[in-house]
């Protein structure tokens, strides 16, 4: 989260390798045992515990003491993630909240944003996405208005998600040509444009299509993999691997999903039984990428 100050990582990584080789054994079952004064980092209430270093330093030193134990996970984290933080430091995921702005009433009867968003929780949020980009150092900020140059010019990548249609959003805010210009400008000068569609009946493709076309980058009308009941192999698809996202083979479930067809720049990155499922363009200076299926919310990543 950028808490510690850049100056202090060698700091931090010569404590870390101090706590494992000062506290951390392993045992005959090749279990790994904490004991030793590594209590001391731990916080905690009960009889006689004042939380003074003096309490912790005077106990009775124990393995695996459960104050310890936690310190040392959160520890164990943060440190595994320092390396991949660096990747997506400085740089920022702008998430759309306009042409995708289905509200809903929280507990407190407050009208709030939900659907794909960073701060929705529930099944159908973004939040454990938002948590593995931000694992990776970026930052993740929401646009709930038609974007502006100004606005873009603040982030790296501009992600759309699902836009709105009638059936999902009595008032939608469709794509129009006038944003679709200022969206293309900020993709030529530089930007990264991820779209993530959905099929015809959870999603506006026709609006959409206008900042997608001028890519190349049509979403096809359509819809694939629908589901009967329970048959949840009907929207099933095999990756055999090997190619330039997914290298090892991966067993995917797309349900109702639409696809693209690809008019230069845009080419397809993965093809399905024939149909294009993911593909990519370059525009100027910039990227966009093309998605049919944007189900990566909490329901699915949880």
């Amino acid at each position: 989260m950028g808490y510690l100050q850049p100056s202090y990582a060698q700091n931090a990584e010569r404590a870390w390798e101090g706590i494992l080789k000062q506290f951390v054994q392993t045992d005959s079952d090749g279990r790994l045992t904490l004991t030793g004064t590594v209590r001391a980092i731990g916080l905690g209430t009960g009889p006689g515990n004042d939380g003074s270093y003096e309490y912790y330093t005077s106990q009775e030193v124990v393995r695996n003491d459960p104050k310890g134990v936690g310190a040392f996970l959160m520890a164990a984290t943060e440190i595994e993630s320092a390396q991949t933080t660096k990747l997506g430091r400085g740089k920022t995921v702008l998430l759309d909240a306009w042409y995708n702005s289905q509200t809903r009433k929280n507990a407190a009867g407050q009208t709030v944003l939900y659907h794909y968003k960073w701060d929705d929780f529930a099944n159908s949020g973004y939040s454990i996405f938002g948590h593995m980009l931000r694992e990776y150092g970026l930052r993740t900020e929401t646009l709930p208005k038609a974007p502006t140059l100004s606005d873009l010019n603040k982030t790296q990548v501009y992600l759309i998600v699902s836009p709105d249609n009638p059936q999902w959003n009595k008032n939608p805010h469709y794509m129009n040509e006038a944003d679709a210009r200022v969206v293309a400008d900020w993709v030529k000068s530089g930007g990264m444009l991820v779209i993530m569609q959905n099929d015809p009946t959870h999603s506006d493709i026709e609006h959409m299509n206008i900042l997608a076309d001028k890519f190349g980058m049509h979403f096809n009308n359509v819809q694939l993999n629908a589901e009967e009941g329970n048959h949840f192999e009907m929207a099933r698809i095999d990756v055999p691997g090997k190619g330039p996202v997914f290298h090892a083979p991966h067993v995917l479930f797309m349900k109702e999903i639409c696809t693209i067809s690809p008019k230069p720049p845009s080419t397809a990155v993965w093809t399905y039984k024939g149909s294009v499922l993911l593909g990519k363009a370059r525009y100027g200076k910039g990227v966009v990428v093309g998605m049919v299926d944007p189900w990566l919310y909490n329901e699915y990543t949880d």
